[in-house]
């Protein structure tokens, strides 16, 4: 809009005095829509748009103008109602129809020209970029920051703003899994109905564990960090730098012929990785179903969520746990978190000084964090450059690594010493290691029929074996057991019924007709009407009787009863 439009459809506020034409707010749209240039581009090129889902925003925006504009009105100087005319509103959605269109024919005719936002990425390729974050060429005090931020933009599947605002004292441990709470979120800006979300550790996979990359930033915390509010990434331009560093990670990457990047990386950003997270988990074979998948991303389900539909933990739960990059067609997506088997005191060693100020539910995750990087602690000497900080870190100084080692441990679905069991787990995970312990157990019945013989045999080194008498006294006990555990054994495998799935098909019943005076009648000719309670008269009238002799009493014909 030129000053002269601007005067004349706006005041000093910014709001509306009259309701704009169809020519005005066609070229706001277009002005509002084309991206400011920058340092680099060319400026013949054709200007690049923005996706067509700005240009419905921007729509909606609008009707929204003349709507607040007219409520915020002074009637003294504007005495009118200022209401959008119908011409404007079919304009607006013949634009942004058109603009569907547009795109839908670039797509078509294979032109690439028109900016339609990120594309996700795999699995693949967050690996490599996860590999660059704890790669050498990443300085010192940036090795804290990207790593964990890139696994948290993953494993929450949220905005990139939103992980930069993630609070320390909203992270907290429940059962075998870190619980995280967002302060507000693009479609919860008041933060109402905060529920947490579920982190899972991969214990087989710490390149993006989330867990341990949380626990490594911990470890390398420097002495400035008490001073910050709680925050997990305390400067206010961490969004902006982690974007920075990852455009620039992935330019390097494609220009590496060893390294396949299967997009273009000027479409990769953090919203990439938003994208990526929830693409990998709906794509999972019986992975959590899509409803799950877009309540974890703070989608809106038609405006039923927190009104009809309240989200429970379970399906977060699974969401996180298949997210987390656990393989979801074996027992190993039941594996639980590294944890310590009994109490020890991380503070002394660690160190920070938030923690004294830190909230209880935080402290709660905090040895979990702590056991994840005793766990992995020879992949990370292995794996981190040797300008990492983690190398100038007390803890890795403080020589505890020998100490606290034999005290951390895992497992499958439940740990026998502290009791810990794996959550999130759909039906079949359960079935799957069922399945692996009969298994085992039956491969085990050769090593255990061999310890007897052998044990047998070493019963008997001092008996003389040419006397048969004293061998067999001292064999046939081994040998009958040995029978009477594969008798057992063949009897369960040979009475082994798979369940037969349940019918539901409605049962079909031929009920008999009757022939007598000169006609076919559908109830015997000694027919007569039971005395019998009401309830059972009822289900006669219905279904008729049990043994399909006679029909339900409402198809009986009066003409055909006898006394």
């Amino acid at each position: 809009m030129t000053d002269e439009e601007k005067a004349e459809y706006l005041n000093s506020e910014g709001m509306l005095i009259k309701r704009l034409h169809c020519d005005i707010a066609t070229r706001i749209l277009h002005e509002c829509q084309i991206w400011e240039t920058v340092d680099g581009d060319d400026p013949n090129a054709a200007p690049r748009m923005k996706t067509q889902n700005t240009a419905v925003n921007y729509s909606s925006s609008m009707k929204f103008w003349h709507k607040e504009s007219n409520r915020v009105r002074d009637i003294a100087v504007v005495p009118d109602p200022i209401i959008i005319s119908h011409d404007l509103l079919a304009h607006l959605s013949s634009y942004t129809t058109g603009r569907r269109r547009m795109t839908a024919d670039d797509r078509a005719n294979g032109d690439e020209s028109e900016f339609e936002g990120k594309f996700p990425i795999d699995m693949s390729e967050f690996r490599v970029l996860a590999k660059s974050a704890l790669a050498s060429g990443v300085r010192p005090k940036d090795a804290r920051i990207y790593h964990a931020y890139l696994v948290l933009c993953w494993n929450l599947i949220a905005r990139s703003s939103t992980v930069g605002d993630l609070l320390w004292n909203n992270i907290s441990w429940k059962g075998d899994c870190i619980t995280v709470l967002y302060e507000k979120g693009k479609t919860n800006q008041e933060g109402m109905n905060k529920v947490p979300w579920h982190v899972y550790a991969n214990p087989n996979d710490p390149l993006i564990c989330p867990v341990l990359a949380l626990g490594l930033k911990l470890c390398t915390e420097n002495d400035t960090f008490g001073n910050i509010p709680f925050r997990v990434f305390p400067s206010p331009t961490s969004d902006n730098s982690f974007s920075t560093w990852m455009r620039t990670t992935v330019d390097e990457l494609a220009q590496d012929p060893e390294i396949l990047i299967s997009v273009p990386p000027s479409r990769v950003g953090t919203h990439s990785l938003r994208k990526g997270a929830a693409s990998y988990v709906d794509g999972l074979t019986d992975g959590p179903n899509t409803d799950s998948i877009k309540l974890r991303m703070e989608h809106k389900l038609g405006g039923c969520d927190f009104r009809y539909i309240f989200r429970g933990a379970g399906n977060d739960k699974y969401v996180g746990r298949s997210v987390s990059g656990l393989d979801t067609n074996s027992v190993d997506m039941g594996a639980l978190p590294p944890h310590f088997k009994q109490r020890v005191n991380e503070n002394d060693v660690i160190s920070l000084p938030m923690l004294s100020r830190a909230s209880n539910a935080f402290k709660k995750a905090f040895p979990f964090m702590i056991a994840s990087v005793v766990h992995h602690w020879e992949w990370l000497e292995e794996t981190l450059p040797e300008s990492h900080p983690f190398f100038t870190s007390k803890i890795y100084s403080s020589g505890i690594y020998e100490t606290w080692k034999p005290l951390v441990i895992t497992g499958l679905f439940k740990c026998p010493e502290t009791g810990m069991k794996a959550s999130g787990l759909p039906k079949i995970i359960v079935n799957l290691l069922e399945t692996r312990l009969v298994r085992e157990a039956v491969e085990a019945v050769p090593r255990k029929t061999a310890d007897i013989v052998l044990d047998a045999i070493g019963s008997v080194n001092n008996v003389n074996l040419h006397n048969t008498e004293v061998l067999n006294r001292n064999l046939s006990p081994r040998f009958e057991s040995i029978e009477r555990t594969l008798m057992i054994i063949s009897d369960r495998m040979d009475n082994f019924q798979p369940p037969s799935p349940i019918s539901t098909a409605p049962r079909e019943v031929a009920f008999r007709n009757f022939s007598w005076g000169g006609r076919w009648v559908n109830h015997p000719e000694d027919f007569q009407l039971p005395a019998d309670t009401c309830i059972k008269m009822w289900n006669l009238w219905l279904f008729g009787s049990a043994n399909a002799v006679n029909t339900p009493y409402r198809h009986l014909v009066g003409t055909y009863m006898y006394e």
